[in-house]
């Protein structure tokens, strides 16, 4: 069984991962500007892309090693377009990402704490 703190950390990666994964890809802008915060959103738009997601993921994990019992963990996206985007505007997340990952929150928590995950 992993620590309670582990397996939130596990299950708030997964979550990040598969919302990342799942933006839609033109220039990268978008998936480059999911961005994690400790107990407050960032507010800023970055300027950077990254098509494959993984710098993204990445920056979310190093978030997530500092992430102690009684923490909030907040991800956002603040390009303008990211509701739209949400919304179904592409035709390659025609249902969203962040609303069709969340869904999923339980499961990912339960797997974490059996000790699953990446």
């Amino acid at each position: 069984m992993a620590s309670i703190n582990q397996a939130n950390r596990e299950a708030c990666l997964q979550l990040a991962r598969s919302v990342i994964m799942d933006t839609p890809v033109k220039t990268g802008r978008a998936r480059a500007n999911w961005q994690a915060g400790l107990n407050q959103a960032p507010d800023d738009v970055l300027e950077q892309a990254d098509p494959s997601g993984e710098a993204t993921v990445a920056k979310v994990q190093k978030v997530l090693a500092n992430l102690k019992p009684g923490d909030s963990f907040v991800l956002v996206n603040n390009l303008p377009y990211s509701q739209e985007l949400e919304d179904g505007s592409s035709k390659q997340a025609p249902n969203g990402m962040l609303k069709r990952n969340a869904a999923n929150w339980p499961s990912l928590v339960k797997s974490a704490a059996q000790g699953g995950g990446s």
